[in-house]
């Protein structure tokens, strides 16, 4: 089931959707009727140059992992990281998120980001 969520993640990531109506969304052509749409939009993950590198995914590769890991750790106070942390949360593993400054969310709303 885990590696069946992932895929279906992985799956609709990059795919074109086009909402038609209130709780209609089309991707690729097909109709879908949701309760709830999330729409996210991000930047570029980018790897800096440190020791041990090879053992660092970006957010690209963490949607292709062939199975939850038991330990996750994830670097960055963004959405981006926060909405990983959320999923591997989700998926029981034990998530450790590491952020550079006091707060989390710093560029958005100063309510959205006090209750993250």
């Amino acid at each position: 089931m885990i590696d069946a969520l992932i895929k279906t993640i992985a799956g609709y990531l990059f795919k074109l959707m086009q909402i038609v109506e209130s709780h209609n969304v089309s991707v690729d052509g097909k109709l879908y009727t949701v309760k709830n749409i999330l729409i996210v939009v991000g930047g570029r993950p980018s790897m800096p140059n440190i020791p041990r590198i090879e053992h660092v995914i970006d957010s690209e590769a963490a949607l292709d992992l062939p199975s939850r890991p038991q330990k996750i750790t994830i670097a960055g106070g963004g959405y981006i990281a926060l909405d990983f942390s959320g999923i591997f949360n989700g998926l029981k593993s034990d998530v450790h998120v590491f952020i550079r400054h006091q707060k989390v969310l710093r560029g958005f709303d100063v309510e959205v980001s006090k209750h993250s």
